[in-house]
């Protein structure tokens, strides 16, 4: 008994080693692109963002008043990922386990995507570990159900779904995976209490027009199918297991199913794969988003190593290489002189204070790149806003106040196109992107118009003339001529066809402060020889292609005479 008590306390042992490992790569490594774009979000909480539900912005902004810097940030991740461990330890059962803390622990180490939001803090962070948290429950549920587990389920499912959105199939494959889940009242309770507590974030999707639902859903699936895409997918589903990603997948598929709790783990695993595979017939899929099936990866494999001697040798070895070759990527992340490549992590500090001392400080406007704008305003405490057009995509600078601040100011405007009489010029080293910059001495800038056209217009090709409302949300008026209005033609897969001027019939109109006035502009000659199966209104900005200010609508062919 002894010994066994020993063994297990080389777990905790274990569990505060990594901890401490990830509590010192949150203090030594520079943000990268995406945690700035998140620490941006947890400056002004709210109950949804753009691109993510609130939980990380909530978990930045309480870890910035704990610790400072990029420990701050990124606090939680550390203790999220040794919680998720230590959970997914008590849930795998089998006699044998605690002879083998040292497996489980080099065996966890070796995934190499889930060991890193031990220390980057992403939405996937804590939509892990509330996901593995859910399990726990869920198995004390299926051996005892009741209400401290009908409750907890209800709040790991609330916290699953403010963490990201696709955790709603991890929701829907665990309940799915039991067909006498959908006759209890006990889940449908749980269902019920996740519901109400998720209702503040789907007020906010209410107020901003659904517009998290609409980007996923719609605008990220706009391009035709290509090979590649599902390539990649494959590829991304090999790459997450690592170095052992033959002996996980190998496990799983040979796993007996012996409970409902095997059943919900299989369920997982394929839900996830045949999903996001599908997936790939629209989109470009990233790794990320079959992160989850790292629980039954872990589950299932471990088990099966302690039943099969040889696939617990070849595990482990595997394992440790792994982990060995992790840690040289983590000191990379580090020390830039160990990397063949620049990283994201490496030198934002420096162009950071090149960019910043160029500027004078100075406000800067930059053109399509949220990320860049998030990373130089943590590193510089510099008031940023990035102004999209539609050759990128739309962003949380898109909906929120940035731009209020800097409207009739001096700021500093930056592109990666050449810009004439540029001032300001510096090279981000991660991916070696060039920018230019010129000085504006006054920023006039109307992203937050609002153009509402009628589909019916558009029900024979598009019109010569366009009847479209505009609506001014801000506190002064806007004369029409100083807007360059255009129209946005689109293909099937929403790729741009042409972009073109849209005169208003009356120039010299001006919009009053918080009012919206109808006008008629024409749309002038339609670019031919593609079909045109979406338009849209934007307005353009110094030079740039038109944004989205306006509603998109889907064109009709014309109808041709028998």
């Amino acid at each position: 008994m002894r010994a066994i008590r020993q063994r297990s306390e080389i777990l905790v042992y274990l569990l505060l080693a990594i901890t401490g490992i990830n509590l010192l790569q949150i203090a030594f490594t520079e943000l990268i692109m995406d945690e700035a774009y998140y620490w941006y979000f947890s400056r002004e909480l709210a109950w949804g963002y753009f691109d993510h539900p609130p939980m990380v912005a909530f978990l930045i902004h309480l870890g910035t008043e704990i610790l400072p810097g990029e420990a701050g940030v990124r606090f939680f991740t550390p203790f999220m990922y040794s919680a998720s461990l230590l959970l997914l330890w008590d849930i795998t059962d089998h006699p044998m386990k605690k002879d083998h803390p040292w497996l489980f622990f080099w065996f966890t180490g070796s995934l190499g995507l889930l060991a890193a939001f031990g220390f980057f803090i992403l939405p996937d962070a804590p939509l892990f570990f509330f996901s593995v948290l859910m399990l726990w429950v869920y198995k004390k549920h299926l051996h005892a159900p009741g209400i401290a587990t009908t409750l907890g389920l209800g709040i790991c499912m609330a916290a699953i779904m403010y963490s990201k959105y696709h955790g709603a199939l991890f929701i829907l494959f665990v309940i799915l995976s039991r067909p006498a889940n959908l006759r209890s009242g006990k889940i449908w309770a749980a269902i019920l209490t996740g519901f109400l507590l998720y209702l503040p974030h789907l007020y906010w999707l209410y107020r901003n027009d659904f517009v998290s639902i609409s980007y996923h859903l719609v605008e990220r699936a706009n391009s035709a199918y290509q090979l590649k895409f599902t390539l990649h997918f494959l590829l991304n589903a090999l790459a997450i297991g690592g170095l052992v990603f033959p002996l996980v997948y190998y496990a799983v598929f040979k796993a007996p199913v012996r409970s409902s709790f095997d059943r919900a783990l299989k369920v997982i695993f394929y839900g996830f794969l045949i999903f996001f595979l599908f997936s790939s017939f629209t989109r470009k899929t990233q790794i990320q988003w079959i992160n989850l099936i790292n629980i039954p990866f872990i589950i299932l494999s471990f088990r099966y190593a302690l039943d099969h001697l040889q696939y617990r040798k070849w595990l482990y070895r595997l394992s440790v290489v792994s982990v060995i070759l992790l840690c040289y990527v983590r000191l990379a992340l580090v020390f830039p002189v160990l990397s063949p490549i620049p990283y994201e992590t490496h030198g934002n500090k420096k162009w950071a204070e090149s960019l910043y001392t160029q500027s004078n400080g100075l406000p800067v406007v930059f053109h399509n790149s949220y990320r860049d704008a998030a990373i130089y305003s943590y590193y510089s405490g510099a008031r940023v806003y990035s102004l999209n057009d539609v050759g990128f995509r739309r962003n949380q600078f898109d909906i929120d106040h940035s731009e209020k601040p800097l409207r009739g100011k001096p700021v500093v405007l930056l592109s990666q196109r050449p810009l004439e009489n540029a001032t300001i010029s510096y090279t981000r080293p991660f991916k070696h992107k060039d920018w230019s910059g010129v000085v504006i001495d006054s920023f006039e800038n109307y992203s937050k118009l609002r153009f509402k056209i009628d589909q019916e217009e558009f029900t024979n090709g598009v019109p010569a003339e366009i009847t479209a409302m505009l609506h001014n949300p801000y506190s002064e008026q806007v004369p029409l001529n100083k807007l360059r209005i255009e129209g946005v033609t689109y293909d099937d897969n929403r790729k741009i066809i042409d972009t073109f001027a849209l005169k208003a019939r009356d120039p010299d109109l001006v919009l009053p402060a918080g009012k919206s006035i109808q006008l008629r502009l024409k749309t002038g000659e339609v670019k031919k020889g593609e079909k045109v199966s979406y338009f849209h209104i934007g307005l353009g900005h110094y030079g740039f292609r038109p944004g989205f200010e306006g509603n998109m609508v889907t064109v009709h062919p014309l109808e041709r005479d028998p």
